[in-house]
């Protein structure tokens, strides 16, 4: 980000980083998923000082809408750690679950085990929707301190937004092309 500009003032321009260019690592993460076949896709975007620098896809006949959403997250989070390892970075998703539980709840879900209570503390724990890739991610997340997962408005003509919605949708119907980078 440029000194001085919040994260959520520089993304309120509209185009987001591939056209306004702040500086830094930014990851755009989407999932896609089809109810009446059932299957999922995902795929992300990374952009380096406003610049594309690589891409990916994929997807999965038997999957739900969070689960794609995840799967997205953990394949950036996964990229970074592998490409830029230590390097500060933004992780930016359209689901309120993923971002909210990325900065919120995994270190409550962690701490208990990753069961998760309800409003009535006499009733049974459960154990987290989507467990395992919440471990994974977490393991990930917290592998690099310095990546933070944020929220951005999906569907909003945001450029890596936009981008990484298309390549979940490439993912999810089988035809994406192999990771760019």
């Amino acid at each position: 980000m440029a000194a001085g500009t919040s994260d959520s003032a520089a993304l309120e321009l509209g185009n987001g980083p591939a056209v306004d260019g702040p500086e830094g690592l930014h990851v755009f993460a989407d999932g896609s998923f089809m109810p009446s076949s059932g299957a999922g896709g995902w795929g992300f975007v990374v952009y380096r000082d406003g610049a594309e620098i690589a891409r990916a896809a994929g997807g999965k006949a038997e999957a739900s809408s969070n689960g794609m959403e995840l799967t997205a997250l953990l394949m950036a989070a996964r990229w970074l750690a592998e490409r830029a390892p230590d390097e500060a970075a933004t992780i930016w998703t359209d689901s309120h679950y993923a971002a909210e539980g990325c900065s919120r709840w995994r270190h409550i879900w962690k701490s208990r085990g990753w069961r998760k209570k309800g409003p009535d503390p006499r009733a049974r724990s459960r154990d987290v929707p989507f467990r395992d890739l919440w471990i994974a991610l977490d393991t990930v997340l917290t592998g690099n301190p310095h990546v933070a997962v944020r929220w951005c408005k999906g569907h909003s003509g945001m450029m890596g937004n936009e981008t990484s919605d298309h390549l979940a949708s490439l993912g999810r119907s089988g035809t994406s092309s192999p990771d760019e980078t």
